[in-house]
């Protein structure tokens, strides 16, 4: 049957159309949940991202603190028993800076030389500061009477994230008179 009712409401809008408004689309509510979980993933994957740069960054650190500790042992190992021994020559060699210490901040560099095996007794100890200065903290001339020292090298710096103290050590044995005696 044909409807033919005059009635523009009922023309306009049929019954099958008409809903309630809370069903034709969500709610304020709805919405913010949404943009809620939508945030919480969104900050979640800010904070990891970070997090991963800042590791890249002391990851990066270190690969430049490991590269000036091998250069300083290269330096040691092609050096004589009386230039590893003597303080004055292991001085100038810690005067120059290493070519990987542009990437550090506050970069401390210690060199010290002892008796192996290990007695009692003074060590050479060199220290070269932040400001590139190179000094002598402790000597011991009797040093290039023995058989081995052992030569340790330390880097400290300021690490970027945070700004926490950092430290790498590297340590060999050297003889005197090389590998053969």
């Amino acid at each position: 049957m044909l409807n033919l009712n005059p009635n523009p409401q009922t023309f306009m809008f049929p019954k099958y159309l008409s809903r309630r408004a809370s069903a034709r689309g969500f709610t304020f509510i709805d919405v913010m949940g949404a943009a809620l979980i939508v945030a919480l993933f969104l900050s979640g994957t800010f904070y990891g991202n970070s997090r991963a740069l800042n590791m890249l960054r002391a990851s990066k650190e270190t690969i430049i603190a490991s590269k000036i500790l091998q250069q300083r042992m290269e330096q040691v190992r092609a050096s004589n028993w009386t230039e590893v021994t003597d303080a004055i020559s292991m001085q100038a060699t810690y005067a120059t800076a290493a070519d990987a210490s542009v990437g550090l901040n506050g970069v401390i560099e210690t060199l010290t030389i002892s008796i192996f095996p290990s007695v009692s007794g003074t060590n050479i100890k060199i220290s070269r500061s932040t400001a590139g200065l190179a000094t002598v903290v402790t000597d011991n001339p009797n040093l290039v009477d023995g058989n081995a020292v052992r030569v340790d090298a330390r880097v400290t710096w300021t690490g970027t994230p945070g700004g926490i103290t950092r430290v790498r050590e590297m340590s060999t044995i050297v003889a005197n008179g090389g590998l053969g005696r």
